[in-house]
């Protein structure tokens, strides 16, 4: 495997998770194209997103003890024409129950493709450069927002909301292929799963793992305590233009692509430690200045922009030592619990916060103030925690 084409397959995984992340993310923004079509409601445009997550969950904790059993190419293969045959679906959807089940398949296959995805680079990539591949592959997340989507609604302004399902279908189909010539076989950890069973005790009765659960656990929820309602509150709180909203997600997206990759060097060359708490760094301002005490004098479009940043700082930091807590043997299976685990918690944050706030005059959204404290405190309290797991990280790597 030392001979293994390394640019690309970073551009391989790259394209995996650039196609994961736009399935998942062009749904809403293309909903009341099909809403019409498909005799939906657009307050029932929610559910797709959710049946999409819950798969992704359901699959992540149902696989987590069988995936390391195979080799990483096949299920890498097998999730991609997954995620392309569940996109022709939906592209073919003739009602909401139908377009449902669509997702729900996507959702299936799309999360154990971004868990295999990282267990290859934890495979294939020494500890020392693994941050600079993860910057590299994650950096597919930031595209898929700054051109994916935009891309995609075009063409169904174009042509149809089909053609944008039949794009990210064809998309799959493409990286399938690329996989097929530029991956290696990646068996290595076959060896040692056969020796080490892979069991749900074994994936929950080590510290490490458990701590690591609990990293995941804290970033995701408190990320999607604000997530969700970052739109309404700088439209109804802030009073920014609906019609300029898409520049602050373009500028976000942009400033993430690159803070990606500056942050994988970042972490080879320091720690994951620094670079969380670097985004906190970014994050704290954006929620004590934006959410907590809204101030005038910083232009809206600058005062999100570190948010995203910071988001993006957070994620590759955070993957990047991820991939390094677990053994060879249970790798793709520990990556599927912490997306399972993220998944759940997601869910469980943006519920949260919806229980807390209230909608006041003019569509003001009250108590957000109160949510973002509590996000707040996950963000400051994850990385002591994750200090904790690279402190006694394996001496060893298998390569």
């Amino acid at each position: 495997m030392k001979n293994f084409p390394e640019k690309a397959i970073i551009l391989v995984l790259f394209l995996v998770q650039f196609i994961d992340v736009l399935d998942f993310m062009i749904v809403m923004p293309l909903g009341p194209d099909f809403a019409e079509d498909l005799g939906m409601l657009e307050s029932n445009l929610g559910w797709l997103a959710s049946s999409y997550t819950i798969a992704a969950a359901i699959t992540g904790i149902a696989s987590s003890t069988i995936v390391d059993r195979f080799e990483r190419k096949k299920v890498l293969i097998f999730t991609l024409i997954g995620l392309s045959i569940a996109n022709i679906f939906s592209a073919n959807a003739e009602n909401i129950d139908t377009m449902l089940l669509s997702r729900f398949i996507a959702g299936a296959f799309g999360g154990p493709a971004t868990s295999i995805c990282f267990a290859i680079i934890g495979d294939l990539f020494q500890d020392s450069k693994r941050g600079m591949v993860m910057g590299k592959v994650m950096s597919g997340f930031s595209l898929a927002a700054i051109l994916g989507v935009p891309i995609g609604l075009e063409i169904s302004t174009r042509f149809s909301w089909h053609a944008s399902f039949y794009m990210v279908s064809l998309l799959s189909i493409i990286t399938t292929i690329l996989a097929l010539i530029y991956l290696p076989r990646i068996d290595v950890h076959l060896e040692e799963a056969r020796k080490n069973k892979v069991t749900y005790l074994s994936l929950f009765n080590k510290r490490q793992y458990v701590l690591t659960f609990i990293v995941a656990f804290c970033g995701s929820m408190a990320a999607f305590m604000i997530i969700p309602y970052v739109s309404p509150f700088i439209q109804y709180n802030l009073d920014y233009p609906r019609e300029d909203l898409g520049k602050i997600y373009f500028l976000g997206g942009l400033g993430s692509f690159f803070a990606m990759r500056f942050t994988g060097k970042l972490v080879d060359q320091t720690s994951s430690f620094l670079a969380t708490n670097l985004s906190n760094f970014f994050i704290v301002f954006t929620l004590a200045l934006g959410f907590i005490y809204t101030v005038n004098f910083i232009p809206v479009m600058f005062l999100f922009f570190p948010f995203m940043v910071g988001m993006a700082i957070r994620n590759v930091s955070n993957y990047t030592l991820y991939s390094k807590v677990p053994l060879l043997s249970d790798r793709a299976g520990f990556m599927s619990i912490i997306s399972c685990i993220q998944h759940i918690a997601s869910s469980i944050g943006a519920i949260f916060t919806s229980l807390i706030i209230t909608t006041g005059a003019n569509d003001k959204l009250i108590n957000m103030d109160m949510a973002t404290i509590v996000a707040l405190t996950l963000f400051i309290i994850a990385p002591f925690i994750l200090r904790i797991v690279e402190n006694n990280l394996p001496k060893t790597d298998s390569h």
